[in-house]
């Protein structure tokens, strides 16, 4: 059980963060199984999972989305289908290392500044 606190704690996080930037998409909630929608949230959990533990992204993002829309199992598997298609056609990317630092550093001095 060795980092288990600090892995679920990430996993929260991780879950907290991206279903609020859901949310804030005007008229989200007809957005149910949306190809793009799916795109998006398997991009976000690979950017910010950056450096982190080891996690199941696939997963996370079944489970974010089953929150936002309360799926069914056959739209659960649906929801899979998609994901596994993103991922074999390269649509799901990650931010170089040099972008993500660079990014990071700006938040940080635009945060300091304003």
């Amino acid at each position: 059980m060795k980092n288990a606190l600090q892995k679920h704690n990430l996993l929260h996080t991780i879950k907290n963060d991206i279903t609020k930037v859901i949310q804030e998409i005007p008229h989200f909630d007809e957005l149910k199984l949306d190809l793009e929608l799916t795109c998006y949230v398997c991009n976000l959990i690979e950017n910010i999972s950056i450096g982190k533990t080891k996690l199941d992204k696939k997963t996370i993002a079944i489970e974010i989305i089953t929150t936002l829309f309360g799926l069914s199992d056959d739209e659960t598997h649906l929801l899979d289908n998609q994901i596994q298609y993103l991922y074999d056609n390269k649509k799901i990317s990650k931010l170089s290392t040099f972008k993500y630092v660079g990014k990071s550093i700006f938040s940080w001095i635009k945060k300091k500044v304003l």
